[in-house]
């Protein structure tokens, strides 16, 4: 399998993580929360391909990620108290590839496998 990129730039990210942010504001809140943590984790998604690009490997240190996307390791699903940090998987392969999962209990918002969202 070979390796899709995500998006076509960080600027497509930063609009659309925006636009769905903005949506915890008014409406159904719940519905909200959800889509800001699903946009946090395209966010982290996004970095982890920006990351690949210039090392040639996926990491599971947001650290690392803060190299190529400053403030991504601040976020956090939006309805965990405890502000827990997203669950980073890679693997070696061939092919190489990475995860990206909410795992907030009780709530499970979805993962990113290899950049395709579990709620596409």
């Amino acid at each position: 399998m070979a390796r899709r990129p995500l998006l076509t730039g960080v600027a497509a990210v930063f609009i659309l993580f925006c636009i769905l942010s903005s949506l915890g504001s008014s409406g159904n809140e719940e519905i909200g929360e959800i889509t800001r943590c699903r946009a946090h984790m395209l966010l982290i998604a996004a970095a982890e391909e920006m990351y690949y690009d210039l090392f040639g490997r996926y990491t599971v240190v947001f650290a690392d990620l803060e190299e190529v996307s400053p403030g991504v390791s601040e976020l956090y699903c939006p309805e965990d108290p405890g502000h827990g940090q997203y669950t980073l998987c890679w693997w070696a392969g061939p092919p190489q590839g990475y995860s990206v999962t909410c795992g907030y209990e009780p709530y499970f918002h979805g993962s990113i496998l290899d950049g395709v969202p579990s709620w596409e």
